[in-house]
This record gives C-alpha cells, structure tokens and sequence, in this order.
C-alpha cells in the first residue's frame, strides 16, 4: 500500500508505504521524501521474522519523524527526531539518544517518551490517509 502526505506542510507530499492488517489498522514501513527532486529514504519500521533488528518510524502531526532502531535482545534502543527542511534539501536531527525499549513506562526517565517529549505530540492516524494498493500505481508522466 502507498499513500503521499506532507509530513512538513511545505506543499510537497511525501511517499508512504506501509500495509494493512487483518483488523484494519494501516502500519507504516517506510518513507521517502523529495531531497531536491530525487526520491530519498527517511526511515522505516520493520521487525526480522526471526530475532534480529527492529525499527520503528512514527510520524507526528507537528512534522516530525520519530525513528529508533534496536535488537531484539537488547533492551537500549537509539532514538532520532527528524524534521524535515522546508526548502527540500534534507532533514535536520532535532534530538538523538539512547531510550530503554523494555521494562520501563511511559513516563519514565528512560523512556522515549520522556527522551524524546513524545507525550506531548500526536502521531498521524494513519486511517486517515488514502492508501492505495501499489499495483493500482500510474505516473501521471
């Protein structure tokens, strides 16, 4: 599935992709944005089918872009808040750092939450976007 959303509100939508669940929920996968006119990866969410690494992106709607990567048996995972540029030139890293992924709460020191002020943002629902299936995909080119 693929949707385009301007996560910086600068007149330029964003690519999404992301796929949809058994009960109707739209998981995000990755994003790409407009680096000077070529497509270019921000981040995605992902989990390996066995073990292994994990990433999660999450868009929040004041534009910005939670994105942390961590293993799984590890309990330290690395935080980044990204904001894009305005003028399509790349992102800026707001606030990097280390966060505990298990055995602590939301509202723990250690938290993303706390780390990274998550609390106080709303992440984009993501129901609220049209997604289309990617095979239904035409350039208008």
């Amino acid at each position: 599935m693929y949707t385009f959303y301007d996560i910086d509100d600068n007149g330029i939508a964003e690519l999404l992709t992301g796929h949809l669940s058994t009960n109707g929920d739209y998981y995000l996968a990755a994003i790409y944005y407009l680096n000077q006119g070529v497509s270019t990866y921000l981040a995605q969410s992902r989990v390996a089918l066995a073990g292994g690494s994990r990433e999660s992106a999450t868009i929040y709607t004041d534009g910005t872009v939670f994105y942390a990567c961590w293993h799984s048996l590890h309990s330290e995972a690395n935080g980044y808040l990204y904001k894009l540029r305005s003028d399509n030139t790349g992102f800026d890293i707001e606030k990097e750092g280390e966060f505990q992924v298990a055995g602590v709460k939301p509202d723990d020191e250690r938290s993303a939450n706390s780390i990274f002020s998550l609390g106080s943002k709303t992440p984009l629902d993501l129901t609220s976007l049209l997604w289309k299936d990617i095979s239904s995909y035409s350039s208008n080119s």
